[in-house]
């Protein structure tokens, strides 16, 4: 199998001379013939058939035809197809050329490949039709509203009537793929995903929606979900805010966290990450809008935030999605959105963040955003909102990080230090706690558990 793969033709054959078992397969039943198919080694293709290897299908359901029109290899597809070797049936050579076109479909689209797309779906209805007696006919799937309600085309004229509608060559070739390789394929993945962003540029955001919904689904169904998955929907969602004044389908977006906190969830003890960055970039997108939602999608997106927050997720360095939010180092990526966000931080001090939750070296989101060392006039009162938000909501402006600094004792910059200075009203319970230290009392018989947490963040030796 490694010399097909690798393409060494004089192993290939020695190899089959001494009369080696060209059939065996690997964990996915992949063999020789199915590994040279899919790398376009024609003359390994030639050798192995013409010593006697079988054609059998993988655990994928491909043949090594199916492998080599998915990889446009077209010699390779010109060869298991000719009819004088009688190595594949009528109907698949057919769904090869299905195949084969869809495939075109799922590469850089010009004018070229979509001529590819609409002349090797001919080829295949040609072939359908070569007995006008006995045709081969489809058996055609229900219309997808994914799909928009396309329906496949099942005659030559059908099809000719579609030659020069590219989006209608696109949705067929999306319901020919789904046909021939079953509704929950892996393969379907990348021409879904390719298509999609095509429509995102064209700006047809509904239909590079529905196409990129349809991928998430198929990569659910096999446990294929990656974080990039929903970064493209971030980023799109981001450019809808930006270009087009505001919002973005509410549907899609409930779709998309949802699905991202379960993720996070099944994730357990990998690292969360760049997860965690993209899930903030979501909350801060939906954030800039919540004006535009009526109350009951308002409730909804609280409702959903603050199951977030319950599970209290970090980052390897323990950052909360409120660190995050607040911190001016946090990086931005695809979104064109600056932190801190006080937009942002509002929607998840509302929705049950902790505001006095600390990061590996003790620094509360009081601390990281007394940390900013771009304070200056034009940005002064995203400064102020947060950081009053914060305060509001019972952040402690006293506690003390690793370093045995207050947030105060932090900040980077003199406008900063007088936001603290204007927010700073310590309670009385703080008050008592920095006593308590300060005498060095032995505290921890005498109080609840609650309090002696609270205790704590009021010092560097019992952290």
């Amino acid at each position: 199998m490694i010399s097909s793969y690798k393409g060494h033709l004089e192993v290939t054959d020695y190899l089959c001379k001494m009369g080696c078992d060209l059939n065996r397969s690997n964990y996915q039943a992949v063999t020789a013939l199915h590994a040279a198919a899919a790398e376009n080694h024609l003359l390994i293709v030639q050798c192995l058939t013409k010593n006697g290897a079988i054609i059998n299908k993988n655990s994928k359901g491909l043949t090594p035809l199916s492998e080599a029109a998915m990889n446009l290899n077209l010699s390779i597809v010109d060869y298991f197809t000719d009819d004088t070797l009688n190595l594949f049936s009528q109907l698949q050579c057919i769904e090869a050329f299905e195949l084969l076109a869809t495939s075109y479909a799922g590469y850089f689209v010009d004018n070229s490949n979509i001529e590819k797309i609409y002349e090797y779906l001919l080829k295949a209805m040609q072939l359908r039709y070569s007995d006008p007696n006995k045709p081969i006919l489809k058996i055609v799937l229900p219309p997808s509203e994914m799909y928009e309600n396309h329906i496949e085309c099942n005659t030559l004229e059908e099809l000719k009537l579609i030659q020069f509608n590219v989006d209608s060559l696109f949705m067929e070739t999306f319901v020919v793929r789904e046909r021939i390789l079953g509704s929950q394929h892996e393969a379907l993945i990348p021409n879904l995903l390719y298509i999609g962003a095509v429509y995102a540029d064209q700006k047809k955001f509904d239909r590079c929606f529905s196409l990129w919904l349809r991928a998430l689904d198929v990569k659910k169904s096999n446990s294929e979900l990656k974080i990039d998955d929903f970064l493209r929907f971030a980023g799109v969602f981001d450019e809808m805010y930006h270009e087009d004044g505001g919002d973005f389908p509410f549907n899609v977006y409930m779709v998309v966290l949802r699905n991202i906190i379960q993720e996070l969830i099944s994730m357990k003890y990998k690292s969360k990450s760049f997860n965690l960055l993209t899930v903030l970039y979501l909350i801060v997108i939906i954030a800039k809008v919540m004006i535009l939602k009526t109350t009951n999608e308002k409730i909804e997106i609280c409702n959903l935030i603050y199951h977030l927050n319950s599970y209290n997720f970090k980052t390897d360095n323990g950052s909360t999605l409120l660190h995050l939010c607040v911190n001016e180092n946090t990086p931005v990526n695809t979104i064109h959105f600056k932190f801190p966000c006080s937009f942002g931080a509002k929607l998840l001090i509302d929705n049950g963040a902790d505001v006095n939750a600390v990061d590996r070296v003790g620094n509360t989101p009081l601390h990281i955003i007394a940390r900013s060392d771009e304070c200056t006039n034009e940005n002064r009162n995203e400064m102020l909102t947060i950081v009053s938000d914060l305060i509001h909501n019972d952040a402690h402006i006293d506690t003390v990080n690793d370093d045995g600094q207050t947030p105060l004792d932090c900040a980077q910059v003199e406008q900063m230090r007088l936001i603290l200075r204007s927010q700073t009203k310590l309670s009385l319970k703080c008050i008592t706690a920095r006593t308590v230290i300060m005498l060095d009392l032995n505290y921890s018989k005498h109080l609840s558990k609650a309090l002696i947490d609270f205790v704590k963040l009021h010092s560097i030796v019992n952290k």
